[in-house]
């Protein structure tokens, strides 16, 4: 068993969510004077990499935001020369002339093309207790803001009751929007989505957040291994808790708060979808060998490779095999799961990469796992963090993208 110290505060279970609003009036005036809080962390796109711990989704065709990318680099910023007409030019912007809009990804503004209109996230790594940011253009007072989306903590706030800010004075502007959870929450704003997907454009800039801290306390991350002689046996023999999620990829769409995204070429996340659904799961007739076939499996014979999306499993394509991330939406405090096949004792989980609480464990280092048995399996691997931690398990990356191809099955998880 490892254990790793994590710092945490004795959080508030209970706390306030407070929304504010300040008049167009007030655009482009210095932070103080809005009222925008000291030590944040700005974004306002003089160049197209986002600030760190800030990445945005646009919503498909259809408003939802399952498998939309999270980007952390906007290469096709507004710009007064992107505008078709006279709705952004010399409005949108903050302070210099770049924004983003609502538009969707890799198409040329359309005025008229009102499926062109997305809805727009701010997506935040490490959760944030401040967030404030622009709004310019849009055509309805009832315009929507879901704060945390799918989380227990999810808040839904129509803009009308958002005092202060309009639907747009003469430059179309609506003012600056500002959202607040307090500071010693054991929660924090992850997502906050904008827009109604009804073909409304609006351009955002001046994005301000405050990254929420854990700052005194012992929180440990344990991580625990399960031999492969107890392949397949019952969860209480393992030593999994009671209460779990668990994802055996019965059919293609993941338990809900569980997505799954495949590293690039390159071995990084960044911009790569995070997957809710899996059309091409494991199975022993994709295996074109016998590397998975009948051995990869917990239950029934279907599970996951590391293989690259939309490509046919081929053992001796090295730069197929990718780098897996197991995330989870809302943050959980055990994340349990099966490995099968991995050819290098030293392979790689990182846990929470990018936040503060990010932590690296070699497989070698957990004790009762191996690097395969006779049918390459590696064993059951478990990482739990304190039920009371401010901070949880949001992401599990899996492998050191050589070239190694493995399989994971019965995944197991706490919300």
């Amino acid at each position: 068993m490892h254990e790793f110290a994590n710092a945490t505060d004795n959080c508030k279970k209970q706390c306030k969510f407070a929304t504010a609003g300040v008049a167009p009036t007030y655009w482009g005036k210095p932070d103080k004077e809005i009222g925008i809080p000291e030590g944040v962390t700005t974004e306002d796109f003089t160049d197209a990499t986002l600030t760190s711990g800030l990445s945005m989704v646009w919503s498909g065709e259809d408003g939802s935001f399952d498998d939309q990318p999270a980007l952390t680099k906007i290469d096709d910023l507004l710009t007064p020369s992107k505008d078709p007409g006279n709705a952004f030019k010399d409005k949108a912007f903050w302070g210099d002339a770049k924004a983003v809009t609502n538009f969707a990804r890799g198409k040329t503004i359309n005025y008229g093309d009102a499926k062109g209109w997305r809805r727009l996230r701010l997506q935040f790594a490490a959760g944030v207790s401040f967030v404030g940011f622009s709004l310019q253009q849009t055509d309805t007072h009832d315009e929507l803001f879901v704060v945390n989306k799918g989380l227990a903590s999810e808040k839904t706030v129509h803009r009308k009751d958002i005092p202060n800010v309009q639907q747009g004075n003469s430059l179309g502007r609506d003012g600056y929007f500002m959202f607040k959870m307090d500071e010693d929450c054991c929660d924090s704003i992850k997502t906050i989505d904008i827009g109604v997907g009804n073909g409304d454009g609006f351009a955002v800039d001046h994005i301000a957040f405050l990254t929420k801290g854990c700052s005194s306390g012992a929180c440990a991350l344990t991580t625990t291994g399960v031999a492969p002689s107890y392949w397949g046996k019952p969860d209480k023999e393992i030593g999994i808790p009671e209460g779990v999620t668990t994802e055996d990829f019965t059919d293609a769409t993941l338990t809900s708060g569980l997505s799954m995204v495949w590293s690039g070429e390159d071995g990084s996340f960044d911009d790569q979808p995070a997957l809710t659904k899996i059309d091409d799961l494991l199975t022993p007739s994709k295996d074109p060998g016998n590397a998975f076939k009948d051995k990869a499996f917990w239950g029934d014979a279907k599970a996951v490779t590391n293989f690259a999306r939309g490509k046919t499993i081929n053992y001796g394509d090295a730069k197929g095999w990718r780098r897996l991330r197991l995330q989870f939406a809302a943050g959980v405090s055990f994340v349990g799961f099966s490995l099968q096949q991995t050819d290098t004792h030293d392979e790689l989980f990182v846990v929470n990469k990018g936040l503060a609480s990010e932590k690296t464990v070699h497989r070698k280092d957990i004790p009762n796992v191996q690097q395969g048995n006779s049918l390459g399996r590696d064993g059951y691997f478990m990482f739990k963090m304190d039920e009371d931690c401010c901070d949880s398990i949001k992401t599990i990356d899996i492998g050191v993208g050589n070239g190694d191809g493995f399989a994971v099955d019965h995944i197991t998880y706490i919300l």
